[in-house]
């Protein structure tokens, strides 16, 4: 039997944190098989144990469930619907909860884990001593050292969730000083769009309106510090929203329903056939955009998102998301002033780089490059640009290849082409943890 069930995303929590005793306990676990691959949208067959006293300790309470994962491979259950389970003494010591998993959906259980409960002594004792914020304080802790929220430097709180291989925040930023403790000037007149430095600002100014619920709109200019993120998070880059909405099935209204918080009481109503889902657990919301002269626009028809991605020493791009068609889709030049939407998505130790637009295109060569957005930890052994006449080259496909370079903006020559024939090429950098590309541009070589 394999010990790899071991990654608790919400700990555990009391559906009831006033009650006398709990009455039952909700459990979030994400699955893995023996290959450590996500076990995704299968039914599974469960067995949960209550233990007393040591990890290995005495059976107090056992059920068994057949829940199923979601696209993710997070499986939701309540713990406690069985005999036996409301006559537990909570406060006889220390419990452990164990749970053996089936990923076929029978009673084989190949998968096991166990950990120690923490919430329902913390809520034991918050209903004896009235000590309710100490129970809080404790789930909020447990919550944080699982990966489930993550908290800015003016303490607001962010849930968080895996999309493939990258991990984002919930909600909009709505941080208002860099990570390093600088403040972030708060621009609410017409200087705004003259500023080329960092600023940000709340819709219609209006932070109790709007600010809550949509977080701030930032400019380019604080995403370019790059101190604007929770330190272990960055705004992504180009390729990374990329990444996102390819995972999610493109760039177009697939990726955009299931970004989309679902409902209509923050967007508004879409055309018909479009059907929201918000499957990835994204909750993208709709807050709008701030224009030149002080003017606010889309709140509720459009969300707009930032990328670290520059354009030129005007334009920068962004990822959108229009309530009508329900589509996600991209600017490449967006003004860099222009007040808009922040997510974060959490490092991960690969560098972030981004595909040069392809130039002095001809009959048997063009010019791209690699833009190193970020080094990473492991340390960039070759990067370049690889093509083929394919989507999504690789480097097994053609490439050009620079030693131990970091450079940004590094441009290049791709030569050897074929006459009138549409390539795809990517950026790429390798380390020793694996090789990462960029966005993919295509171009068509001249007669």
């Amino acid at each position: 039997m394999k010990n790899l069930f071991t990654i608790l995303v919400a700990g555990l929590l009391t559906t009831s944190v006033f009650a006398q005793i709990p009455q039952k306990l909700s459990y979030q676990a994400v699955i893995r098989n023996s290959s450590n691959t996500l076990v995704t949208n299968t039914k599974l067959g469960m067995r949960i144990s209550i233990l007393q006293g040591l990890i290995s300790g005495t059976v107090v309470y056992t059920e068994t469930q057949t829940p199923s994962t979601n696209a993710n491979g997070l499986v939701s259950i309540e713990i406690g619907g069985g005999a036996g389970f409301s006559t537990i003494d909570w406060s006889s010591g220390s419990y452990f909860i164990k749970t053996e998993t089936d990923p076929t959906g029978g009673n084989n259980y190949t998968i096991t884990g166990t950990s120690q409960l923490l919430s329902v002594p913390y809520a034991l004792y918050a209903t004896k001593a009235g000590n309710v914020d100490a129970l809080l304080a404790q789930i909020e802790q447990l919550q944080q050292k699982t990966g489930l929220i993550v908290k800015d430097i003016d303490n607001n709180t962010y849930h968080t969730v895996t999309i493939g291989t990258q991990t984002w925040m919930v909600e909009n930023l709505r941080v208002t000083h860099y990570n390093d403790g600088t403040n972030i000037p708060n621009v609410t007149d017409n200087t705004w769009t003259a500023l080329t430095t960092g600023a940000y600002c709340w819709y219609e100014n209006d932070y109790e309106a709007y600010g809550k619920i949509y977080g701030a709109l930032y400019n380019w200019y604080a995403v370019n510090t790059g101190k604007l993120a929770p330190v272990g998070w960055h705004v992504p880059s180009d390729a990374e929203w990329t990444t996102l909405t390819d995972y999610l099935g493109g760039a177009t209204f697939v990726a955009g329903c299931k970004l989309m918080e679902a409902g209509t009481a923050h967007w508004n109503t879409p055309r018909d056939g479009v059907i929201v889902t918000n499957e990835s657990g994204f909750t993208a919301l709709p807050g709008g955009i701030l224009y030149t002269n002080n003017i606010f626009y889309n709140i509720g028809s459009q969300g707009c998102w930032w990328s670290t991605t520059e354009d030129d020493s005007n334009y920068a791009r962004n990822r959108f998301i229009d309530s009508w068609y329900g589509a996600v889709g991209s600017f490449t030049q967006d003004f860099k002033y222009f007040g808009q939407s922040v997510r974060c998505v959490k490092d991960n130790g690969l560098p972030s780089v981004t595909t040069i637009s392809v130039t002095s295109i001809a009959k048997n060569s063009a010019n791209s490059g690699v833009v190193i957005n970020d080094k990473g930890v492991y340390g960039i052994i070759f990067s370049g640009v690889c093509w083929s006449y394919l989507h999504n080259p690789t480097i097994s496909d053609y490439k050009t290849t620079f030693v131990n370079s970091s450079n940004t903006g590094y441009c290049q020559m791709v030569d050897g082409l074929m006459a009138n024939t549409t390539y795809y090429v990517r950026a790429y950098a390798t380390t020793s943890a694996g090789t990462v590309y960029g966005n993919e541009l295509s171009f068509t070589t001249s007669n």
